[in-house]
């Protein structure tokens, strides 16, 4: 493609984005915590625009999997505060790739205070700072550089960082 037109190679980020799907992020402040999947009434997912998208695809693929009692149901909350579905028994996921999107904050914060189990993740900000703070488990996506745009969602790792 002639880069005059794809300066960002747009191209090239879209033909490698099922790469994502194979990398391994590790998850932070988990080890000792046994409660299974299975102990959860609901799965929340605290985010905006595309940081919600995890859930739509769960949602659209695996829909049917609730009706037969295999997987919980999911509810995505794209507002502040608690979700109206927020109970003791609720898996609540926060997603923001910046870390400080104000509402996704919020609502993982009124998670925090009504002590129901939360993950958070994000390439740092807020997020990873009260999960680090209330020793939640979390999740530090990568951030290649300061031009990266997470709506592209690819990561290419520089030469000296492999996984």
């Amino acid at each position: 493609m002639d880069r005059s037109v794809d300066v960002s190679d747009l191209r090239s980020v879209i033909l490698n984005s099922v790469n994502q799907l194979q990398e391994k992020f590790e998850i932070h402040n988990f080890s000792g915590r046994t409660k299974a999947p299975g102990e959860y009434s609901e799965l929340i997912v605290n985010g905006m625009g595309g940081s919600a998208l995890p859930a739509e695809i769960i949602l659209s693929g695996f829909f049917q999997l609730s009706d037969n009692q295999k997987l919980a149901p999911i509810f995505i909350h794209r507002s502040y505060g608690a979700s109206r579905r927020l109970g003791e028994n609720s898996l609540v996921v926060s997603i923001s790739y910046s870390g400080n999107t104000e509402e996704t904050v919020s609502a993982y914060k009124a998670s925090l205070r009504q002590g129901v189990p939360s993950i958070a993740i994000a390439a740092g900000g807020e997020l990873i700072k009260l999960a680090q703070e209330y020793n939640q488990p979390y999740v530090v996506l990568p951030q290649p550089d300061e031009a990266f745009q997470p709506r592209y969602g690819e990561f290419r790792p520089s030469r000296s960082e492999r996984f």
